[in-house]
C-alpha cells in the first residue's frame, strides 16, 4: 500500500479526468496507453496520490484518486500529463502535447459517490464497446494487473465539480 506525502485533512478523493487534444484516439496506441499506465502508477508509488480506479480509455483518462491536500489534483494531473508529454516527446519525437489544456475534477465524499464513480470508471470501456466485460480491457483497474489503493473513508459533506487549466 502507498503512503501519502504531506497527508493532512485537507486531503481528498477526486474522480479526475483528462482529454486528449481535440479529442483524438492517441491513446490507442498500445505502447502509449501502457507509457500513461506506467506513469499513473510510478507517482502513486512515490506518494503524491493513491489510485483506487482507473481507465486510460482511447481519447481520455479517467483517475478515482486519493490526494495529500486540497490543491493536489491539479498538481497530480499536471505530474501526469507533463511527464507523458515528456516521455512522448523522448521516446516517440512527439512534437506537441497530446493532451487538451485542463481537466475536469469532482471531490467525492461519501461512499455512495466513491461506488458510482468506480462503476463509472469501469464500465466506460464497455460503453465504448471496447470489450464485453470491464474485466477484458487492459487498460483499467478493473482488470486487476495493477495492484489499487484501499478505499478512503468520507465524510458526508455534498460533490463539488470544476474545471482546472493544467
Amino acid at each position: 500500500m502507498s503512503r501519502l506525502k504531506n497527508f493532512s485533512d485537507e486531503s481528498g478523493s477526486h474522480l479526475l479526468t483528462t482529454n486528449t487534444s481535440q479529442g483524438r484516439n492517441l491513446l490507442q496506441n498500445e505502447q502509449w496507453a501502457e507509457l500513461l499506465e506506467t506513469i499513473l502508477f510510478e507517482y502513486r508509488d512515490a506518494g503524491e496520490y493513491l489510485v483506487h480506479h482507473y481507465v486510460i480509455m482511447t481519447s481520455h483518462l479517467h483517475l478515482l484518486a486519493t490526494t495529500a491536500r486540497a490543491a493536489r489534483p491539479a498538481k497530480a494531473m499536471q505530474l501526469i500529463k507533463g511527464r507523458f508529454s515528456y516521455e512522448l516527446k523522448k521516446r516517440f519525437r512527439v512534437g506537441r502535447s497530446p493532451w487538451q489544456e485542463g481537466f475536469a475534477g469532482r471531490q467525492i465524499r461519501t461512499l455512495g459517490e466513491f461506488t458510482a464513480a468506480a462503476r463509472y470508471i469501469e464500465d466506460n470501456p464497455v460503453k465504448a464497446k471496447l470489450g464485453e466485460t470491464p474485466q477484458q480491457y487492459p487498460f483499467s483497474s478493473a482488470n486487476g494487473r495493477r495492484v489499487l489503493d484501499p478505499m478512503p473513508k468520507f465524510g458526508a459533506k455534498a460533490p463539488r465539480e470544476r474545471e482546472v487549466a493544467v
